[in-house]
């Protein structure tokens, strides 16, 4: 059985297991990166277990991230190559964006904005947000998005609606600021992704061949991605930190078309990202479920 409580800044959803805290669109998070619905700001299992860090511990700097926020359009934003300076382009999510400088996208940059409107309806077992579309040259998003609670999971479903003229074509992930416990990042901690990837730095060396990832104590900032993601269907990844006995998976019921991993001294954040192709009038639906566990591997 779950329970919700509510406020102005957001809803605290409880199972005898999980505690979690769930902001109100526009509130605690008003940037032009993040998913602005679904944004899980702390994760508490049985009363003891932390599980959600920041992006950034100084305010200035970051794009606001917290907890378990996904973004549409990191690199492929929809509608921004063909719009003129001082036109809108569609974030999904968010709002209407104005393109306001020369250059490519920057996912860091917030854009001027015009917010979509949104809908919340609190349920048994969860949330759902509904955003209504706005057309922008001819490109129109619906979003429709479902947290639910049980046990000692989360389920976040997405269901994406193109009901504008122009093809949608674009990717999603969850970004998971992800920190065990308070536990520094380091020996304390093992990853491992449920298919043998090799993930390599931006200067083409290779962090791991075979999808399993430990870190020595003092590990500075690291940045590796997976651009060829082997198999179909379902995949995961599993975290733990040894020192506490807590982990957590997210498995998300789709196809992989690229796996990220970036994280701080402070931070961990393994990345699945979704393709998203859709002719007007077309749908895609999908979710990702995070477990949150206690006890080791």
């Amino acid at each position: 059985m779950m329970t919700l409580r509510t406020d102005t800044t957001g809803w605290e959803l409880s199972t005898d297991r999980l505690t979690v805290r769930v902001a109100r669109p526009g509130f605690i998070y008003r940037r032009t990166r993040f998913d602005w619905t679904g944004f899980v700001t702390d994760v508490i299992l049985d009363g003891k277990h932390t599980y959600c860090s920041v992006e950034s511990l100084n305010p200035m700097e970051g794009a606001g991230g917290i907890g378990l926020c996904n973004e549409f359009g990191i690199i492929e934003p929809i509608g921004f190559e063909s719009a003129a300076m001082g036109e809108s382009f569609p974030k999904p999510g968010i709002g209407l964006l104005r393109k306001d400088s020369e250059g490519p996208y920057f996912f860091m940059k917030d854009y001027p904005l015009q917010p979509f409107a949104c809908v919340t309806t609190e349920g048994q077992d969860g949330l759902t947000w509904e955003i209504e579309p706005a057309d922008c040259r001819g490109y129109a998003v619906r979003l429709k998005k479902t947290l639910t609670v049980s046990g000692n999971t989360i389920r976040i479903g997405y269901l994406l609606t193109n009901e504008g003229s122009k093809p949608i074509s674009t990717t999603e992930y969850n970004h998971n600021f992800v920190l065990i416990d308070r536990e520094p990042v380091g020996s304390a901690y093992r990853l491992a992704f449920s298919q043998p990837i090799t993930l390599k730095r931006p200067d083409e060396s290779i962090l791991t061949t075979d999808g399993l990832v430990a870190w020595p104590d003092g590990t500075p900032g690291f940045y590796v991605i997976c651009h060829n993601v082997p198999a179909a269907g379902t995949q995961s990844w599993e975290m733990w930190n040894d020192k506490s006995g807590a982990g957590l998976r997210e498995t998300l019921d789709a196809d992989v078309c690229r796996i990220a991993l970036w994280g701080m001294p402070h931070v961990i954040s393994p990345e699945m990202f979704r393709r998203i192709d859709l002719e007007p009038g077309e749908s895609d639906a999908w979710s990702r479920t995070y477990a949150f566990m206690s006890g080791g591997l």
